[in-house]
């Protein structure tokens, strides 16, 4: 199977930025760490991950969308951190598409493995639907993760651990291989 995997923001666009113990953390970075890691463990089940970017750079939302439709992709990820004005939410979100069987199916099994890590939160009901532009305009099933709040300390210093950060694309990968088997 064919992945598009996307790391959100980029090059001009930060994202969300949050402080840890005096070091300045940006959305973009944790995107784009998250993004190897997942399309290495998806590459391991014998997927062909192709990431949107390998670097930091800006990307606008149709080229994102463009990539994954050149490519004739089978499944687009795009790879997120939340961030909310207070630091109280927190938690796993996945997204997809309003009405898309097949993202649904897909951002359930995500939810159902991510929920099996001891130490992970997922915040409120875990799934969700909206026409982002990405999930909108992609022509093959597409999923949009917020691995975590970085407005939350605790899920920051989660976001900020490789390995948890690895264990959380692993669970991931895992599913998406289920899903579409």
């Amino acid at each position: 199977m064919k992945i598009c995997i996307d790391p959100g923001h980029g090059g001009k666009d930060p994202g969300a930025i949050a402080k840890l113990d005096d070091i300045e953390y940006r959305e973009k970075n944790l995107n784009l760490t998250a993004a190897y890691f997942l399309a290495g463990v998806l590459d391991s089940f014998g997927h062909e991950a192709i990431l949107t970017r390998v670097t930091d750079e800006f990307l606008t939302l149709q080229s994102r969308v463009d990539q994954a439709n050149d490519i004739d992709a089978d499944l687009f990820i795009s790879v997120h951190c939340n961030s909310f004005e207070r630091s109280e939410p927190g938690g796993f979100e996945v997204w997809h598409y309003p009405d898309s069987d097949m993202g649904s199916h897909i951002a359930s099994a995500i939810l159902r493995a991510v929920r099996s890590i001891p130490w992970m939160e997922i915040h409120g009901e875990g799934i969700y639907e909206k026409a982002f532009h990405v999930l909108k305009y992609t022509t093959m099933p597409a999923i949009l993760l917020e691995l975590s709040f970085m407005s939350n300390e605790a899920d920051l210093k989660t976001l900020v651990s490789l390995g948890n950060l690895f264990e959380i694309c692993r669970f991931i990968g895992e599913a998406v291989t289920v899903s579409t088997s």
